[in-house]
């Protein structure tokens, strides 16, 4: 069955929609209220950093399939990878000169496809983590003015 947003937001903490950690249910009421207000076919642009990543895997692996259809990721220097089959498209995007997002063996074979590797930014610090990197700018650029162009932002 199917919850709604009130009954995700008025659920009790023993239930499944409510076991994960708060900024995943906060995730999840957010997506599920903007799905209430636009529609079921509108598509939401979710952006992502660091640690981030992994809340918002998180919530997206207990939300509805149909929401979850709605959500476009765009992960920087995730801790995580978000992958496609989580959500309607993802992004997951890493300097080669940032050493958080390591992948296991197990996710390298599974996921390191989905994960692009971009070459630093001659400013970019030595450690090139950072979501204000300008290794990481036109990336994010490009897929906010994509989403605008196709979606309507």
């Amino acid at each position: 069955k199917q919850k709604t947003a009130y009954e995700i937001r008025n659920c009790d903490w023993s239930s499944d929609v409510c076991s994960s950690d708060l900024p995943s249910r906060k995730l999840l009421l957010k997506w599920a209220f903007l799905s209430m207000e636009y529609g079921p076919h509108a598509k939401f642009l979710e952006i992502c950093h660091s640690g981030g990543a992994s809340h918002v895997r998180n919530a997206l692996s207990i939300a509805p399939k149909e929401l979850r259809q709605q959500i476009i990721v765009l992960a920087i220097a995730p801790s995580v990878i978000i992958p496609d089959e989580l959500c309607f498209k993802s992004f997951n995007y890493k300097s080669r000169r940032d050493f958080v997002t390591n992948l296991t063996v197990a996710d390298r074979i599974r996921y390191g496809r989905e994960l692009t590797i971009l070459k630093p930014h001659p400013n970019a610090p030595l450690f090139d983590h950072s979501f204000s990197s300008p290794t990481f700018a036109e990336v994010i650029e490009r897929h906010i003015t994509d989403y605008i162009k196709k979606y309507g932002g």
